[in-house]
């Protein structure tokens, strides 16, 4: 496979787990609601959400990192929060979280992979997740497209406000191009 390739290969797969992150990020930190056991929340996470306004994402693999930018308002965040917990629900076999002593999460889960096979990511999630935050992972897939084991270091910041030109729910990739997270529509009352 030529260089070029492996490349965008690369590119893309960490585009799509920024893209990830973020939305399972999200699911995280959604309130609780009595009786829920489906996921569990991140610390603060009741009394406040990530920051509205320009956030950044690096995603490092160790030999290239990408940066993401995402716009975000209570209605983004709990787009991606529905986003997040869906892919969970439809993809993925197992998924849980637990908070350690020292404040840190570790997280793992074993989701159907694009292309077949499947697709087990463990890590750990630090920061104060109002703010900044940082995960540490890695994602070992068995069968599928990209078999093998790659290991990620996502590094997330509140930047300020959002610049003119985009809108809460608004994600510009490493390669300029635009997603717009805000066109997943949340069911009421979520």
């Amino acid at each position: 496979m030529p260089h070029l390739t492996k490349t965008a290969l690369r590119a893309g797969a960490m585009a799509a787990l920024s893209l990830a992150a973020l939305a399972s990020l999200s699911a995280c930190q959604r309130p609780h609601r009595p009786g829920d056991q489906s996921r569990m929340t991140l610390p603060g996470a009741d009394a406040a959400a990530r920051k509205a306004g320009l956030w950044e994402q690096k995603v490092s693999d160790g030999r290239t990192a990408q940066v993401t930018r995402l716009c975000l308002d209570e209605g983004a965040h709990r787009a991606m929060a529905y986003l997040g917990e869906s892919l969970n629900r439809d993809l993925c076999s197992k998924s849980g979280m637990k908070r350690g002593d020292d404040g840190a999460w570790s997280f793992a889960s074993t989701c159907k992979a694009p292309g077949g096979g499947e697709v087990t990511t463990t890590g750990v999630a630090t920061g104060d997740f109002v703010s900044s935050y940082q995960l540490k992972l890695q994602r070992t897939q068995v069968g599928g497209a990209t078999p093998g084991v790659q290991r990620f270091v996502v590094d997330a910041a509140w930047k300020g406000a959002c610049p003119a030109g985009m809108k809460p729910g608004d994600i510009v990739l490493a390669d300029g191009r635009k997603a717009a997270i805000s066109q997943v529509n949340p069911p009421k009352g979520s």
